[in-house]
């Protein structure tokens, strides 16, 4: 992820759309393994987690 509005932003809310419809109600949890982040900046991580909020499925991130 780098900024909003360009095109992995666009893609990620894409997949969200897809889980949600695809998912909903028969999965447990979608697991996030980690490099969510480009450049590790406060702006990126804010696209993505606003992208996993709208998520139908419970995350798990990776631990380490």
């Amino acid at each position: 992820m780098t900024k909003a509005g360009e095109q992995n932003h666009l893609d990620l809310a894409e997949i969200v759309d897809e889980v949600n419809r695809a998912f909903s109600g028969s999965v447990s949890f979608a697991f996030l393994p980690g490099d969510i982040a480009d450049d590790g900046s406060r702006a990126a991580y804010a696209v993505v987690r606003r992208e996993l909020d709208r998520l139908k499925v419970a995350v798990v991130r990776h631990p380490w």
